[in-house]
């Protein structure tokens, strides 16, 4: 709402208070947070470099912080070939709260629910709220339909707290005292990850990232959620999440052959993170889909569960039939990724078969 009523303001006196920002500009995006307009970073592209001297570009920056000043914006970017003037605040990034409703009774029949807002929606059903904060890096993948983003965590929610009442139940006689540990692949700044943690359904998180910028955003969400190991020191509740950078497919691959080679010290403490025992695996690839040794390592692991989010189709049929011989599906979601188009954002929680494979 409050973006909109910027808009026709700005429209009006654009001309003039673009000034020399107008000057062989070409195009223009926009990306900002999903709730309250917390966070607007704009991107200014120009045909033509932008400036050719220091005063120029010292111009330029004053115009736009005249613009971000002016239109509420967060961060503005100038951009031409070999140039780039920033206005506002720099390093940019973008901030987003999220809130998680957890239910008064938590049971295998109860939903956790994730909002924008932090109202109660039914104080019968919810007993807590926890907000859960984001720090996103201006030029990283975020996830464009917010609406989508939060009936996916909810569902996340849902279904990994069943698989933790699940395995409680099950192991709750075990002299061993079996962890309940998360394997995430493919974690980006931290989107499912943190929502996880703070819910403390399990009793730790690996999360893996081959992008060091969303590595050093995950590692930075760990710490302002109070998930990193320092902070999980102070604070039981929540989750310790444990965040490297890393292929996933070269992570599955040392997994394997750690598995093969050592597998009297599999579970040591002194062994490699990629040698630890997981329960869950969750995975969220690009659209091509998992990598091999990803399908393998999920095949031989000792992941009783699978959460497998895509937005490939094509790849999502793929993988589940190389799968298929080792896990069957026992619940599956689609979003409507981008509405009137034909992407969607499928959620599928597959549950390994007792037998085995073929």
């Amino acid at each position: 709402a409050e973006k909109e009523e910027r808009m026709p303001e700005f429209e009006l006196t654009s001309n003039s208070l673009l000034g020399e920002l107008k000057n062989h500009l070409s195009s223009i995006s926009f990306v900002s947070s999903w709730a309250n307009d917390l966070d607007c970073i704009v991107t200014l592209n120009y045909d033509q470099p932008i400036y050719e001297s220091e005063i120029e570009r010292k111009i330029l920056i004053r115009e736009a912080e005249k613009f971000c000043s002016f239109c509420g914006i967060t961060t503005a970017m100038l951009r031409s070939k070999k140039k780039r003037v920033v206005a506002g605040r720099s390093p940019a990034y973008i901030r987003d709260t999220l809130y998680i409703f957890i239910p008064k009774r938590l049971d295998i029949e109860s939903s956790l629910y994730v909002s924008l807002y932090n109202g109660i929606r039914n104080s019968d059903a919810y007993q807590e709220v926890i907000p859960l904060y984001y720090h996103k890096p201006q030029d990283a993948f975020q996830h464009p339909n917010h609406n989508t983003m939060l009936s996916a965590l909810s569902w996340i929610l849902t279904t990994l707290s069943k698989i933790a009442i699940e395995f409680r139940r099950t192991n709750h006689n075990d002299e061993n005292n079996k962890e309940l540990s998360l394997l995430e692949m493919y974690c980006g700044c931290g989107a499912h990850t943190f929502a996880i943690a703070k819910t403390s359904i399990f009793d730790s998180v690996t999360a893996i990232e081959l992008d060091n910028r969303l590595v050093d955003a995950c590692k930075k969400n760990a710490v302002i959620n109070g998930c990193d190991a320092n902070s999980c020191l102070k604070n039981k509740n929540n989750t310790p999440v444990h965040v490297f950078q890393g292929d996933a497919g070269e992570w599955s691959h040392k997994a394997l052959k750690y598995h093969d080679n050592e597998k009297d010290s599999y579970s040591s403490d002194s062994s490699p993170w990629y040698s630890k025992q997981y329960h869950v695996l969750l995975v969220d690839p690009p659209r091509a889909g998992l990598d091999t040794k990803v399908c393998e390592l999920a095949k031989a692991g000792n992941f009783d569960h699978l959460i497998y989010i895509s937005c490939g189709r094509q790849a999502l049929k793929k993988d589940l039939t190389i799968l298929g011989d080792f896990f069957e599906v026992t619940d599956c979601v689609i979003t409507d990724l981008f509405p009137r188009t034909d992407s969607v954002e499928s959620l599928v929680h597959l549950k390994r078969m007792r037998r085995g494979g073929k």
